[in-house]
């Protein structure tokens, strides 16, 4: 009977081929290897069709590191090590041995000992061989990771260690020559000889000493260098150690926004940051000359409404922050919130002095608030708010690392709504699909209580979805998600309402949820024209102002001469800035992998009411308005929560709809 080995083509490091030994049934033949009794074919067609002593001892080599892995694994691998005394052998030849059982296989390991491996288990032997290969390769692969990670650290510990050195070097010798001169002076003049003698020899050695250091740190580098190529080369990975300390999911999201921040810094090597200063001083005075052109030639503003208890919205957005972060934010710069929070003397949890900061008046009943933020997923309040009849869901925006890390994974990815492909926010949209399920039953569970204790009301939604910056674009997202999964309970109605919402979905996508989604924006506010596009639309601006002539331009584009004519402000001059604009943006911003905040826009800007002092009006946006970053001395300001609560109490006020003039630029 003929023995068959096989193995399985994924080993990693090796593949044991088919085998076939083939001996004679007692073990006592004398024919030569390879002729098989029984076998009518001739000698050499066996021959032929038998493994070579070579390829055979290959994969006995490789069954004996299967046996020591074995010795270990116990029954796992099913292998069991037995004495020459208990089979019989077939020799061969000097160094290789095998037995032939109708079930099992014998190889020799050692001159005492056999690895019996049953026929049936062959696969699995091999299969549990590979894995643990595969184990132990993926841990030398973090090893060198780990090391890799290192030796980059190194680079910049030593960077910032010679530089460290050179500079108390360069001031001790600074000091000690000081020192001299002084001496001198007062020594009179032949103490000025002596002293100006020794200053030469001091600057000598400063020379020496600069030029010493200067080579070891030029040395060290290029050895670190070395190793670091050496590692790459042999498959290491950079940012083990950023997967140690923080996890695969967050150490990836890291080194993501590294190498985009690396991709786009790339484009600025050689421009200084006085250079760039001055372009984006130059790019601004092209905006606004742009902007006030748009608003004297374009359609008289009317005042928009706003949505229903917008102020109440935002109010229960502030109060996601927690009450200690709420203190200076939901009131400005004010200890009213603390002492709101604090207050009346008994004990309260943390979502009553949260609600009490912000001032969310009323009876409320809190299901569930979520103060800290995981990777990916941000904090959030669920609530059943009795004074509108309806369950709130709030979502908190960036307080923390974490919710930083979710802003900056701004890559574009593929998303479907409606069964349309689309596109949206990377790391907003992983955040709603991670929260999606734990808020689905919060929300649940509370539309239930609604039903039992409130009457509902016919021109309020049942669910209000709410949050001010990365809590407003997780918010409309999900809002989008459980729209498109049709999760809220039949005739159950959904309104979301953002402050402040990030870029987060296409131009199409967005708009088709404006029926139930409404984005506020406040001025000039940085976040909701803030995407990885409209940064490099504004780096390309930047660019090109800088140095015109690079890119084919004219030299009339220059910063000099943009702001000559920023400085003078007549109306030629304007109408060039404008008309530049138009030069430089049409030939450098991107068309692709645009966003948008989500559903119908309504912008907040001040505009001059007759009798009063300029107020803050709603006015609808487009996503016109939004499109490119606008680079305003309260472009950050105005975003935060105090700025917009301000604005909605102003807002409110004002009934539309009404021709309003705005305030300046607003």
């Amino acid at each position: 009977m003929g023995l068959k080995l096989v193995a399985s083509s994924c080993l990693p490091g090796f593949l044991v081929e088919q085998a076939s030994y083939r001996g004679s049934p007692s073990g006592k033949g004398s024919k030569t290897m390879g002729q098989n009794w029984g076998d009518t074919r001739p000698v050499s067609a066996q021959r032929e069709a038998l493994l070579d002593t070579t390829r055979f001892r290959k994969g006995l080599r490789s069954i004996r590191m299967i046996a020591d892995m074995g010795q270990s694994q116990g029954n796992r691998t099913k292998l069991q090590m037995q004495t020459i005394q208990q089979a019989s052998r077939v020799s061969v030849d000097k160094s290789v041995h095998g037995l032939q059982h109708s079930k099992t296989m014998l190889v020799r390991i050692t001159d005492k000992s056999y690895l019996v491996i049953g026929r049936a288990n062959w696969t699995t032997v091999f299969t549990d061989y590979a894995a643990n290969f595969d184990k132990t390769w993926e841990e030398a692969q973090v090893l060198q990771g780990v090391a890799l990670d290192a030796v980059t650290v190194g680079q910049q510990g030593v960077s910032w260690g010679f530089g460290i050195a050179k500079t108390a070097t360069s001031m001790g010798f600074g000091a000690a020559t000081a020192a001299l001169r002084f001496t001198g002076e007062v020594g009179g003049p032949a103490a000025q000889v002596v002293t100006g003698g020794v200053e030469q020899v001091l600057n000598f050695a400063h020379g020496c000493t600069n030029l010493g250091q200067d080579l070891a740190h030029g040395i060290t580098q290029a050895s670190l260098s070395t190793a670091k190529f050496s590692l790459s080369a042999a498959g290491a990975q950079e940012g083990e150690l950023l997967r140690l300390a923080l996890g695969d999911e967050a150490a990836e999201s890291i080194m993501m926004v590294l190498q985009m921040v690396k991709r786009f810094c790339t484009p600025l090597e050689g421009v200084s940051t006085a250079q760039l200063f001055l372009a984006a001083r130059s790019w601004a005075a092209v905006q606004q000359a742009k902007r006030l052109e748009l608003l004297q030639r374009g359609p008289p503003l009317v005042v928009s409404p706003l949505p229903p208890h917008a102020e109440r919205a935002m109010r229960w957005s502030a109060a996601t922050f927690g009450a200690l972060f709420l203190a200076g934010m939901a009131d400005g710069l004010s200890v009213a919130p603390a002492v709101r929070a604090y207050g009346g003397g008994s004990a309260r949890s943390p979502a009553e002095m949260a609600l009490a900061a912000a001032k969310v008046d009323g009876r409320v009943m809190v299901l569930d608030f979520e103060e800290t933020s995981e990777h990916l997923v941000p904090g959030f309040m669920v609530a059943v708010d009795h004074e509108l009849n309806c369950v709130v869901l709030a979502l908190r925006g960036t307080s923390g690392a974490k919710d930083v890390l979710v802003d900056l994974v701004c890559e574009v990815v593929p998303c479907e709504l409606a069964g349309v492909q689309g596109q949206a926010h990377g790391g907003m949209l992983r955040a709603a699909q991670r929260v999606s399920e734990r808020l689905l039953r919060l929300v649940l569970q509370g539309l239930e209580m609604l039903e039992a204790t409130s009457v509902r009301s016919p021109h309020l939604p049942d669910v209000l979805i709410t949050g001010h910056s990365l809590g407003g674009g997780v918010a409309a997202l999900l809002a989008a998600l459980w729209r498109d999964q049709a999760a809220l309970p039949p005739g159950r109605v959904m309104q979301c309402i953002t402050f402040g919402c990030p870029q987060v979905l296409d131009a199409e996508h967005a708009m088709a949820l404006a029926n139930f989604t409404t984005s506020v924006i406040l001025g000039d506010d940085l976040v909701p024209r803030l995407s990885l596009t409209t940064v490099q639309d504004l780096r390309e601006s930047c660019l090109r102002v800088n140095d015109p002539e690079a890119f084919q331009l004219p030299s009339s584009l220059s910063t000099t001469s943009l702001q000559a004519r920023a400085a003078r402000g007549n109306e030629d001059d304007m109408a060039h800035l404008a008309a530049a604009h138009a030069q430089i943006a049409g030939a450098c911003h991107g068309t692709s992998n645009r966003l948008f905040p989500a559903g119908r826009l309504v912008v907040l800007r001040q505009a001059e009411i007759p009798s009063q002092d300029p107020h803050y009006v709603a006015l609808e946006g487009s996503q016109a308005d939004v499109d490119e970053m606008l680079i305003s001395s309260d472009m950050a300001a105005a975003h935060m929560p105090a700025r917009y609560l301000k604005a909605l109490d102003e807002a409110m006020n004002i009934p539309a709809p009404r021709e309003v003039k705005l305030n300046g630029l607003g």
